[in-house]
């Protein structure tokens, strides 16, 4: 089968989270499971031990960048270059990020680097906790990844409603 044949039968997939821990969290058996009803899967997250074995739990490649949960300028953006040139060899055809600092450098180079379907994953709101510049900074983070997404999945109903209530995603992207 030439390359072109399997863009076309074999879906690719590319789903990121800050951490490992939340990938064996929220993802232990869903890669899999699409791996083997045809898509291919790529994994996400920064360079910490679980990564490997999660790749290898669920038969899927994995790749490290680094990504720090606190605001971090310049690693952030570091990181963003890192997601986009990986986003530019893979070619996925959907990128599915989740947390809140993979969620945005994630829909942020998967918008740059054309990626056709954009999935964010919103498990909570993570700036309520938060006051002053960091809860600014952390609600500016979350409308620019609802922004570069095409579709926003939420954990419940009260987090769409927030989202949408608050400006910070558009009523007809958050499901």
């Amino acid at each position: 089968m030439n390359q072109g044949a399997k863009t076309l039968s074999q879906p690719r997939l590319v789903r990121l989270s800050t951490t490992p821990d939340f990938l064996w969290c929220f993802m232990e058996g869903q890669a899999s499971f699409l791996r083997e009803r045809g898509f291919e899967v790529h994994a996400v997250s920064s360079p910490e031990k679980e990564l490997q074995p999660f790749g290898e739990r669920e038969g899927v490649p994995v790749h490290a960048v680094r990504m720090l949960r606190r605001i971090s300028p310049l690693p952030d953006v570091v990181a963003l270059a890192r997601l986009w040139r990986l986003f530019r060899r893979l070619r996925p055809h959907i990128v599915h990020g989740s947390t809140p600092k993979a969620g945005l450098l994630s829909m942020l180079a998967a918008r740059l680097s054309g990626v056709p379907v954009r999935v964010y994953h919103v498990a909570g709101l993570r700036w309520s906790t938060l006051d002053g510049l960091s809860r600014w900074l952390v609600k500016c983070s979350e409308r620019i990844a609802c922004s570069c997404a095409q579709l926003v999945i939420c954990s419940s109903d009260s987090v769409r409603e927030t989202l949408v209530e608050r400006g910070i995603c558009a009523a007809e992207k958050a499901v």
